[in-house]
C-alpha cells in the first residue's frame, strides 16, 4: 500500500479486474476531495507538473476554488501581490457539475513559472515551509462542496510492485513451464498432418503433436535417468545424456511396448511414425501396433523434453495399458521427479499406486523417497471435493487406509479365498456324509 499511498492517500482496496485468475489491477475507493486538496498542496509545495499529470491520469484537471484561492491570498500575504499576478479569473463549470469562479492550477503554474526568479523561489519556499497547507486547502475544498452528495470514486490502478512481479512470473511459468495431457490420445495414423503450435516443445492436449515434436527435438541432448537404473529394488540415481529418441527408446523397450521408434518429416504430408516391436524386425506405423504405444509416446516425449522444475499435468495415463505397463510406468514418474521434474498424476490405477509403494519400502534410508512422492484421495462428502492425503510410510503400507482406496482387489480376493474355503469345507462334509 505504500506505493499507492504515494499518489492516492485515501486508497482504500475493494477488489481487483483480473485477467484469467491473476490481477492486472487493482481497484480503489478514494475519497475525490481528500485526494484533490493532496493533489493541490502537493503541486503547490512540490511538483506541478506531477500533479497536472496525475490528475490528467484520473481524467479531469485541478481547479483552484474560491476557497483555495482565499488560503492562498493569505499564505502569501507579504511574499507577493496575488490579486495582481493572478487577477485573470475565469468563469468555467467545476470539477461538480456546477459554474463557478474558478482558477485553472495549470494557468496558475504558468503564471508563477512567468515570475521572476526571485520572487518564484520566494513563492515556493513560502509554501513548502506552511506543514499546516493541506490541512487548510482540505477544509476549503470541504467547505466549497458541502452541497456535494458524492465525494467518493472508484480508481483501477497497476497492483503495487511485488504483485506485478509475482503476477509476471505466474504468467510467464503457466505459458511455458506447465504442461497438461489429457487422458484420451489422438487416433493412431499412418501419417501425422501438420499442425500450427504455439509451444514448439507441447505434444499437444491428446498427444497430437508428438510425432512433429519428436522429429524437431530427436537429436537434441537431454540428462534423464536410464530405465537400467530401475532393475533393482534399490535405484541408482545417476543421469546420463542422450540425444532425445535415444531416451525414449530406452523407456520403451523398459515398459514393453516397442524395441525402437522412428520419425520423419514426409514435407508438405505431414510426420510418419513408425515402431519396431522386440519380435519383429519390420517397423509398423502406428495403426498396425496396440495402442499402448500412442498412449505411452506422449507421455515419454513430454516428459523427457520437459526442462528441469516444470510441471507436468497427467490425467490417467493407465488408460489402455496392459498392468504391467501400468506398473513400470511408475518408475518413468519417480525417475521425472528425481530428476526435478513435478508431475502431477490423476490414476485410477492400483498398479501404480503399488508400484510407488514398493519403491518406497525398498528405498535406503540415506535415500529415502517420501519426500518424492505425495498421494491424495479425492472424496465428495457433499456438494463438494475434499483432499486427504494417503501417508505412505518408510516400510511401503498406508495406516490409515480411506474407504474406497485401491480397496477393491483386496476385497474381491478375500471373497474368493472365503468362497474357496466355504466350497472346500462343503465337498468335505458331503464326502464324510
Amino acid at each position: 500500500m505504500a506505493e499507492v499511498k504515494d499518489d492516492f492517500r485515501s486508497a482504500k482496496p475493494i477488489g481487483c479486474i483480473l485477467r484469467h485468475f491473476l490481477p492486472e489491477r487493482i481497484v480503489y475507493a478514494i475519497d475525490t476531495i481528500e485526494e484533490d486538496a493532496n493533489a493541490i498542496a502537493m503541486a503547490l509545495q512540490d511538483d506541478g507538473r506531477r500533479a497536472i499529470g496525475l490528475r490528467r491520469n484520473m481524467g479531469r484537471d485541478i481547479l483552484l476554488s474560491e476557497e483555495i484561492i482565499a488560503v492562498l491570498r493569505e499564505v502569501l500575504e507579504g511574499t507577493i501581490d496575488f490579486d495582481q499576478t493572478f487577477k485573470d479569473k475565469y468563469r468555467e463549470e467545476s470539477l461538480f457539475g456546477s459554474e463557478a469562479d474558478t482558477l485553472s492550477f495549470r494557468s496558475w503554474y504558468e503564471r508563477l513559472r512567468s515570475l521572476p526568479r526571485d520572487e518564484r523561489l520566494k513563492v515556493q519556499q513560502v509554501l513548502r515551509e506552511r506543514e499546516d497547507l493541506f490541512d487548510r486547502i482540505h477544509t476549503a475544498m470541504k467547505v466549497s462542496v458541502a452541497q456535494r452528495p458524492e465525494s467518493h470514486a472508484f480508481a483501477p490502478l497497476r497492483p503495487p510492485r511485488l504483485i506485478t512481479e509475482a503476477t509476471w512470473y505466474l504468467d510467464n511459468f503457466f505459458a511455458s513451464s506447465l504442461k497438461y495431457l489429457g487422458p484420451l490420445r489422438d487416433a493412431p495414423k499412418p501419417l501425422y498432418p501438420l499442425a500450427p503450435a504455439a509451444d514448439p516443445h507441447d505434444v499437444g492436449l491428446r498427444g497430437e503433436h508428438t510425432a512433429s515434436i519428436l522429429e524437431l527435438h530427436k537429436s537434441k541432448k537431454i540428462r534423464y535417468i536410464p530405465s537400467a537404473n530401475f532393475k533393482d529394488p534399490v535405484i541408482d540415481r545417476k543421469t546420463v545424456t542422450r540425444t532425445l529418441e535415444a531416451a525414449v527408446i530406452d523407456w520403451l523397450q523398459y515398459l514393453g511396448v516397442a524395441s525402437s521408434v522412428k520419425s520423419r518429416d514426409q514435407g508438405k504430408l505431414g510426420h510418419e511414425l513408425k515402431v519396431g516391436l522386440s519380435n519383429s524386425d519390420s517397423t509398423h506405423d502406428l495403426t498396425h501396433v496396440g495402442v499402448g504405444v500412442s498412449q505411452v509416446l506422449p507421455i515419454l516425449v513430454m516428459c523427457l523434453l520437459a526442462d528441469t522444475d516444470s510441471t507436468l499435468v497427467f490425467e490417467q495415463p493407465e488408460l489402455h495399458l496392459h498392468p504391467k505397463v501400468q506398473t513400470l510406468l511408475g518408475d518413468f514418474f519417480l525417475s521425472m521427479a528425481l530428476c526435478n521434474k513435478q508431475c502431477i498424476v490423476e490414476t485410477h490405477s492400483e498398479y501404480f499406486i503399488d508400484r510407488l509403494r514398493f519403491r518406497i519400502a525398498a528405498a535406503t534410508p540415506e535415500k529415502e523417497l517420501n519426500s518424492q512422492t505425495k498421494i491424495y484421495f479425492v472424496e465428495k462428502p457433499g456438494q463438494g471435493s475434499a483432499f486427504r492425503e494417503v501417508v505412505i510410510n518408510e516400510y511401503g503400507a498406508i495406516s490409515d487406509w480411506p474407504e474406497g482406496f485401491f480397496d477393491q482387489s483386496q476385497q474381491q480376493a478375500e471373497e474368493i479365498l472365503r468362497a474357496a474355503a466355504m466350497k472346500r469345507k462343503a465337498s468335505r462334509r458331503n464326502k464324510d456324509a
